[in-house]
């Protein structure tokens, strides 16, 4: 494996809610994510998994820097890229080597530019306009398999997996070392997630990216993805081997994630778990219960009392739950 290309330490990301009472009491703080420990090797593609609410679009606008922690400490290629402020990174030299897809490619794109305009605008922010634009971009269209002829269109005159494919050259453009995709395929048609699926994959081996792959696919992440990275209430409560993960999951709510997938492994243990009682909030969370007590079916009086830490039974593979041993 090679080195770490991207590390947050203890990252953790909170939002008032709500006015600040009378006589001076802060509000209600909601929290979006909670001392969360990852990393992202080069050339690694790594899946941040988990219901919706859970997390994981407030960790990768933290990483992508569009967002400022409210502690933790985000490094990227051993710069700590955190210290800056949100308002401030555009500027930052590390800039372009960190680029997003984002979900819905129509949303994304700036109507009043073409394809030609979209692709090139990192290039002349991010890079300054070096050699003959035109070539650059026919060179990028190239890559992600978008013809010629469709670069002077504008968005509402391309397809879906068209826009998709404007989405990914101008986060090409910059040339990062990091792609975050963040549910990249969600918006397109089926037959058209597949075709864009295997051009991130043909991407990442040709070009040495690294991915941070948004999913509630399990499917795809389990296909694409090194590492599973699973989320509950803004905590990390699994981290490991996809194969590993998705074949043996160790934490219950991983398992019932895993068992909801059709033909997934953990259907041959039991079926499918169908998980009960409500789930807990995240404003103002008691940081001695654990946030998946009252829906756990390992649930015991200590979950309520004592929240478990993340550690490795097995050596690459974490779980946070006490009853993993």
């Amino acid at each position: 494996m090679s080195g770490v290309l991207l590390e947050t330490v203890g990252l953790s990301r909170r939002f008032a809610v709500g006015r600040r009472a009378a006589g001076g009491k802060r509000a209600s703080m909601l929290h979006a994510g909670d001392d969360v420990n990852l990393r992202v090797h080069a050339g690694e593609s790594v899946g941040l998994v988990g219901e919706s609410g859970c997390g994981k679009s407030t960790l990768v606008r933290l990483v992508s820097r569009l967002l400022d922690p409210s502690e933790g400490a985000i490094v990227f290629r051993e710069r700590d890229i955190g210290a800056v402020p949100a308002a401030q990174f555009a500027a930052h030299p590390e800039r372009g080597k960190i680029q997003m897809v984002f979900q819905d490619p129509t949303d994304s794109l700036n109507p009043r530019y073409s394809a030609a305009d979209t692709i090139a605008e990192p290039m002349r922010l991010l890079r300054g306009a070096r050699g003959d634009l035109a070539i650059a971009v026919r060179a990028l269209a190239d890559a992600v398999g978008l013809a010629p002829e469709l670069l002077a269109r504008f968005p509402h005159q391309l397809s879906g997996g068209q826009k998709a494919r404007v989405g990914i050259a101008r986060a090409l453009a910059s040339e990062p070392d990091l792609l975050i995709l963040d549910e990249p395929t969600s918006a397109l048609d089926v037959s058209v997630q597949a075709i864009i699926l295997q051009l991130l994959a043909r991407l990442r081996r040709e070009r040495g990216l690294a991915y941070l792959f948004v999913s509630h696919d399990l499917n795809v992440v389990r296909l694409l993805c090194d590492r599973v990275v699973v989320m509950y209430l803004g905590r990390v409560v699994e981290s490991g081997p996809a194969a590993e993960v998705f074949a043996h999951p160790r934490h219950p709510y991983t398992r019932a994630l895993v068992s909801a997938i059709p033909g997934g492994t953990a259907n041959l243990a039991g079926g499918r778990i169908r998980l009960s009682g409500e789930v807990r909030s995240p404003i103002d969370p008691d940081p001695a219960v654990c946030r998946f007590y009252g829906r756990c079916m390992q649930g015991a009086p200590r979950c309520g009392a004592e929240m478990p830490l993340l550690r490795e039974p097995v050596a690459g593979h974490a779980v946070a739950c006490h009853f993993d041993r």
